[in-house]
């Protein structure tokens, strides 16, 4: 099994998200399980920090050639932690770490993470995949998405029918214990 993670890169090492994120790939690492990310910083950079010291080969981090410049954006540039894989594109970026995972864990985050989240809810890519949200953030934007299906009455996309089966929101976060639980019972771990 392999895991992709998506989430913000301007979180720092003292927020409650980067240690989250922390907690639960320490989980992910402890049974062996390989996981698939961007090569910036915050959650990206916590994923590689888990995996640090002689996991490595478990963590492949995707970067974007150009965020490797002199004058690249901090927030994106590779830590050092994990397999470092470089692609073109943002759109070689986001495919690759959004098709590679069977499952596909999001985490609060800017443009670049909404765009994955809606790249593959507007796809319908997460009908073969288990996508595990992790807070309120995405438990607001799910509401507004079947409010719109309800008010519109739409038949052809049904997103409600969806969420129970494949789309997994955990958003009180506030208990680690409780996330780890609920990730254990998703993935069977």
């Amino acid at each position: 099994m392999s895991i992709s993670i998506c989430g913000g890169s301007r979180y720092t090492s003292n927020s409650p998200t980067f240690n989250l994120v922390r907690v639960i790939t320490n989980e992910l690492k402890n049974n062996n399980i390989r996981v698939i990310c961007g090569a910036g910083r915050g959650v990206m950079s916590a994923v590689g920090l888990t995996y640090s010291g002689g996991y490595e080969n478990l963590c492949t981090r995707v970067g974007i050639r150009s965020d490797f410049e002199e004058n690249a954006e901090d927030c994106y540039r590779f830590d050092g932690n994990g397999i470092l894989h470089i692609v073109e594109t943002l759109n070689e970026q986001s495919n690759y770490i959004t098709t590679n995972g069977n499952v596909i864990m999001f985490f609060p985050g800017g443009s670049g993470t909404m765009g994955e989240f809606f790249n593959i809810i507007s796809n319908k890519s997460f009908i073969n995949k288990t996508i595990i949200c992790i807070g309120q953030f995405y438990q607001d934007l799910v509401n507004i998405m079947i409010e719109n299906d309800r008010r519109e009455r739409s038949d052809n996309f049904r997103f409600i029918n969806y969420i129970d089966n494949k789309i997994f929101i955990i958003n009180n976060t506030e208990s680690h214990e409780e996330v780890l639980y609920r990730i254990r019972n998703i993935l069977k771990i």
